[in-house]
């Protein structure tokens, strides 16, 4: 993954509105992104796990079976 700019990936606060903002907004609303993330961090935040990689991986796994997909 990167996180350098392109014309397709805006830097934060100069997508405002554009049809790209307004895609990524109603792909994270319609997936409940930002409550996953939330839900994650918190957790992990509690836990603070040595390997933070791994135990998002293995929690996100265990998301998906707890939410039956």
């Amino acid at each position: 993954m990167s996180s350098q700019y392109s014309e397709t990936r805006p830097l934060h606060g100069s997508a405002a509105q554009t049809p790209l903002y307004e895609k990524m907004r109603d792909y994270a609303h319609s997936n409940k992104v930002q409550e996953l993330l939330q839900k994650m961090t918190s957790d992990l935040f509690v836990e603070r796990p040595q390997d933070p990689t791994a135990w998002m991986i293995k929690w996100l796994s265990e998301e998906q079976r707890r939410n039956g997909q």
